[in-house]
C-alpha cells in the first residue's frame, strides 16, 4: 500500500518497513530493517535517509534477472543520503524458489563471473557515501536466510555508480601469466605476445 505523510516516515530500533508500494520521505535509523518486495520486488520512496546500523534485507531469485523482479529494489524519488550509516548491514537472502520463498541457491549466480545488482536507484543522486560504512551479510542475519551460493572464493562489495547503489560481486580467478619472450606493451598499451598464456 502507499503511506503519504507531510512529515515523512521514520523506521526506528525493532521496526521493519516490508512490502510493495510507495512511502513519502523515509528514514531508517539504526536497528530498523527495510524489506522490499513480496518475495523479490520493489519498494518507491522519496528522499530517503540512512543512520547508524541499520538492516536491508536483501532477496535474490534470479541474478540475472531486472531488479524489482529477479531481486529487490529501493527506488527513491529524490536523494539518498547515507552520510550518518554505519555498520549499516546489507543482509543477502537467496531463494531457490518463490511462492512460497525458500531459501537456497538462487537461478543464474555464476561465481567465475563479475556481476553486480542495483540495490537502490534515485533520481536525484547519492550523499556520504563510504563503502566502510556498509556491511555485506553472506550468513543468515536479522531473519535472512542468508546466501547460500557457492562464491568459490569470490568476494561481494557496494559501489555508487551514477545514481545507483550497487552490490558487486568479484570472481576469485587466478591472474593471467604471460610466458615467452616476444611479450611487450605498446604506448597505446595494447598488449601483445607471441608467446603462451597460463
Amino acid at each position: 500500500g502507499n503511506i503519504t505523510s507531510s512529515s515523512g516516515t521514520t523506521v526506528n530500533n525493532g521496526g521493519t518497513l516490508a512490502g510493495t508500494g510507495t512511502v513519502g520521505a523515509l528514514a531508517m535509523t539504526s536497528g530498523s530493517t527495510l524489506s522490499p518486495g513480496l518475495s523479490p520486488g520493489t519498494i518507491n520512496t522519496g528522499s530517503t535517509t540512512w543512520s547508524g546500523a541499520g538492516n536491508y534485507n536483501w532477496q535474490i531469485f534470479n541474478a540475472t534477472g531486472a531488479a524489482g523482479a529477479g531481486y529487490d529494489l529501493l527506488n527513491i524519488t529524490g536523494t539518498f543520503d547515507v552520510t550518518a550509516a554505519s555498520g549499516f548491514n546489507i543482509n543477502l537472502w537467496s531463494l531457490s524458489s518463490i511462492t512460497p520463498d525458500t531459501n537456497g541457491d538462487c537461478l543464474n549466480f555464476n561465481n567465475n563471473n563479475a556481476q553486480f545488482w542495483t540495490l537502490v536507484q534515485t533520481s536525484g543522486g547519492i550523499v556520504g557515501f563510504n563503502a566502510a560504512n556498509f556491511t555485506i551479510q553472506v550468513g543468515a542475519n536479522n531473519g535472512t536466510g542468508g546466501f547460500s551460493n557457492a562464491l568459490a572464493g569470490g568476494s561481494f562489495s557496494v559501489s555508487v555508480v551514477g545514481n545507483a547503489l550497487r552490490l558487486n560481486f568479484t570472481p576469485n580467478l587466478p591472474p593471467v601469466v604471460a610466458t615467452g619472450t616476444d611479450a611487450t606493451l605498446n604506448e597505446a598499451g595494447t598488449f601483445t605476445q607471441t608467446g603462451s598464456f597460463t
